[in-house]
């Protein structure tokens, strides 16, 4: 008999052996005995509580900034700056990431090569040193694909990460080299799926989605991570020893309807809660047991807890869930014969989410006294992309929540509103949901400038500088400088020369501007400007790139 491509490929799915027995399947939640502090482990709060173990964190984290401060502004070499005298004014920076896909992903980690001091270019352009004196990194959708991948990997070089801890030169759809490996690692995916069905938790297409990101952004990881916790951050790698900064992975909050799910509210996930600031939440639970259902903040029944729902994999995939939706135009037909009946065993999403791809997550604040009645009333939080929040696409809303005294937010916008380029809309809506609830924001263009002056949306500025009740913005517009990056938010897989364009392109952003050349002094100059700094070099640079209104 002759031997085809074909029939190997038969054989080889034969003799495979696949996953973990269903009862030891680490991506399966386990419910069990509560811990002593399950009763008090969800906690109400307002924009001004910063929760007890978060604020325990940001103590030795800001040793380290502050040893990356003095190693930043040393380098930094600005004109009569006192390095002595700013040496104990590191301001309090945080990083957000955008949605946009891998698109996002791979513009937010130029910009962070630029920003990180591990990269000598970096420090060559006075750039880098801000990844490692930053406080937070927020990141939804493809931007929480940055922050999840570097720290499960332990936050290497990020230029180096790019270039060899992933694997995004294959499809999402198509987790292999080869058909063989493709179609074994489907039938692993859905074996560790299948576990948490098993257990007796909803799973959707949102868990095959985790599958398959995490195949391209965890790659190098064992089981390409099936069984890390976003809570096992707290114990172990970079960010328990303070080497990281806080990460926050934003995903949105959805209330069934009649015919369509109602525009979301802002859900957090980080290494020690998930929930929100919003208020139609205003409450965070330990992460170590979110999937607990609780009643009025008591626990709902006697069932016990639940551990293990924090899969890294499935946080991420709540980031990013609108992308979860299987494009088998992707996938060879040989991979898709094989697994295809299992996919459709996941396409069921609750009434009214016909639009949304979205998954159910038991509640914790359901009946909770006070002024949350949008979501109290459900038993279940339905969780989804968190570009679809109210709050636009980047996450800055939770990272300026009064509480974590961020003075200084770098807003990385990579969003497709015009030719795969941004045209302010995230900023607007971060700003709209923010006012709303309460939380300061600086003034920023409106609508009517970002069209009319398209150079807001094509160079960095500085938003905030003459505000010193609210955080400042320095607004990061992707735009080509050396190479373009406005590919398809729905361009699932990259060559090396596009990667290598992406890695490129953001330094180039941040240093290389044609006529915005001293931008990394002019940084230097805004962020030394909350330690006292003053200087001409630093008022003609404030002039330069603070935005003062259309009038200035």
């Amino acid at each position: 008999m002759k031997t085809t491509a074909t029939t190997l490929f038969t054989l080889a799915l034969a003799t495979v052996t696949i996953g973990v027995p269903l009862a030891t399947n680490p991506y399966a939640p386990v419910t069990g005995q509560c811990e002593a502090n399950a009763e008090s482990a969800v906690t109400t709060v307002n924009i001004t509580d910063l929760l007890e173990q978060e604020s325990e964190w940001l103590v030795g984290r800001k040793n380290v900034t502050d040893t990356a401060w003095e190693a930043y502004i040393t380098n930094l070499g600005l004109v009569d700056l006192d390095t002595a005298a700013v040496a104990g004014g590191a301001p309090r920076i945080a990083l957000a990431a955008s949605g946009g896909g891998l698109r996002a992903m791979l513009s937010g980690a130029g910009v962070f090569t630029a920003f990180d001091a591990q990269v000598p270019a970096s420090i060559e352009t006075k750039t880098g040193g801000i990844l490692q004196m930053s406080t937070y990194m927020g990141g939804l959708s493809g931007g929480s694909w940055l922050v999840s991948s570097l720290l499960a990997n332990e936050m290497p070089p990020v230029n180096e990460w790019a270039k060899t801890y992933i694997n995004i030169n294959t499809t999402v759809f198509y987790p292999g080299t080869n058909d063989i490996e493709a179609v074994a690692n489907y039938k692993r995916f859905f074996t560790q799926i299948n576990a948490k069905e098993a257990a007796g938790f909803d799973t959707n297409l949102v868990d095959l989605w985790a599958k398959g990101m995490a195949y391209q952004i965890l790659n190098k990881i064992p089981s390409y991570g099936n069984d890390m916790l976003l809570s096992d951050f707290q114990t172990e790698g970079p960010f328990s020893s303070f080497e990281a900064p806080f990460p926050i992975l934003v995903a949105a909050s959805f209330r069934p309807g009649n015919s369509a799910f109602d525009y979301g509210d802002v859900f957090d996930w980080n290494p020690y809660h998930a929930g929100s600031y919003s208020p139609n939440i205003s409450a965070f639970i330990e992460l170590s047991i979110v999937g607990t259902s609780y009643n009025n903040e008591e626990l709902a029944s006697n069932d016990g807890c639940v551990t293990r729902f924090d899969n890294l994999q499935y946080t991420f995939a709540t980031s990013s869930a609108a992308f979860a939706l299987p494009d088998l135009s992707r996938t060879k037909t040989a991979v898709i014969n094989q697994v295809l009946p299992d996919i459709l065993n996941l396409t069921v999403t609750p009434e009214g989410a016909e639009n949304f791809t979205v998954t159910r997550m038991p509640s914790f604040i359901t009946d909770m006294e006070g002024p949350k009645p949008y979501f109290s009333e459900l038993p279940d939080f339905y969780l989804g992309d968190g570009g679809l929040a109210s709050s636009g696409n980047l996450p800055l809303f939770s990272l300026l929540v009064p509480a974590r005294g961020v003075d200084v937010a770098f807003a990385l916008d990579n969003s497709n509103d015009n030719g795969g380029y941004p045209n302010g809309n995230a900023l607007l809506n971060s700003q709209l949901y923010s006012q709303k609830a309460g939380v300061p924001f600086p003034e920023i263009p409106t609508e009517a400038e970002f069209t009319s002056d398209t150079s807001l949306v094509k160079q960095v500025s500085f938003f905030g500088c003459d505000e010193p009740e609210v955080p400042t913005i320095v607004y990061v517009p992707n735009h080509e400088v050396v190479y373009p990056t406005n590919t398809s938010t729905f361009q699932f897989n990259y060559t090396e020369t596009e990667i290598d364009g992406f890695l490129a392109n953001g330094p180039a952003m941040m240093s290389a501007d044609p006529g915005f050349e001293d931008l990394p002094t002019c940084i230097g100059c805004l962020l030394t400007s909350f330690a006292g700094h003053t200087s001409v070099q630093c008022d003609d640079c404030l002039t330069k790139y603070c935005w003062r209104g259309a009038q200035a």
